[in-house]
């Protein structure tokens, strides 16, 4: 019998849940851009830029790896927060129905 190893992949987000725009915005204007724009080599130039907007994004929207939960929902996109909250009761009101029984 031939086993076949299933690899897991990791599935990562940027989670922009408590993310705020303006707290972004004003901190993206506060940056000195000069330092940025100062370097002769285009290369260099772009790899500042992109560092400062990456070191940005990970403080207002961190990368976060999603749940079984997460990716299953993220697959079905019909389902709406709405929808999950009906999916949770009905679940909670099953697990309150299994206790009942015993």
């Amino acid at each position: 019998m031939i086993y076949q190893t299933i690899k897991k992949t990791k599935t990562e987000r940027r989670d922009f849940k408590f993310s705020n725009n303006d707290e972004f915005q004003k901190d993206l204007k506060s940056i000195n851009w000069d330092v940025v724009i100062g370097y002769n080599d285009a290369n260099l130039s772009f790899n500042c830029f992109y560092d400062t907007l990456l070191y940005l994004l990970d403080e207002h929207a961190p990368i976060k790896t999603l749940t079984k939960k997460e990716i299953t929902f993220q697959a079905k996109p019909w389902i709406n927060n709405h929808i999950k909250k009906l999916i949770f009761e009905r679940n909670k009101l099953y697990k309150s129905l299994c206790k009942c029984r015993l």
